[in-house]
């Protein structure tokens, strides 16, 4: 979020982590900065109006980026980061569980699959042919992409 706030006062923190970060008082109110080239920018502007990007998690507000003075007429260019990361890992993390849902379907069906053949050739009710581990398992992700496509639609 875009918005423009007076720089009050910084102190320099240790989060439970480890992580050294920067913190504000501002005319909005206590706010962090993790990004080195933006808590440069916001210390050479202490005590004065600053246009700041902003993202709010939960109660904590953390600046992420310091927009420049524009020339007369144009946009201010953001210095810093915008953070989108987040985002990123939220989605490489959601592909990734996702993935790790259907591969453990397919090892249920596998398993399932593999004691019904395991039992029949037990049993010797003439299976025209031996199914492999690989042919069992084949049809185990076949049966898991099938589902998934029906219910997809």
């Amino acid at each position: 979020m875009r918005t423009t706030l007076k720089i009050e006062g910084v102190e320099t923190k240790t989060s439970q982590k480890g992580k050294e970060y920067t913190s504000y008082q501002t005319s909005q109110g206590r706010m962090s900065c993790f990004e080195g080239a933006v808590v440069k920018e916001l210390n050479s502007n202490m005590g004065q109006e600053v246009e700041v990007e902003v993202q709010e998690r939960g109660d904590f507000k953390n600046i992420t980026g310091v927009y420049a003075i524009p020339a007369v007429g144009e946009e201010a260019p953001l210095i810093g980061k915008k953070v989108t990361i987040v985002d990123n890992k939220f989605s490489e993390a959601r592909a990734s569980k996702d993935l790790m849902m259907k591969v453990s379907y397919a090892k249920d069906i596998f398993i399932a699959l593999f004691g019904i053949v395991a039992e029949k050739v037990k049993k010797s009710e003439g299976l025209s042919e031996v199914l492999s581990s690989e042919v069992i398992m084949d049809k185990a992700v076949e049966l898991v992409k099938r589902a998934e496509t029906k219910l997809s639609q």
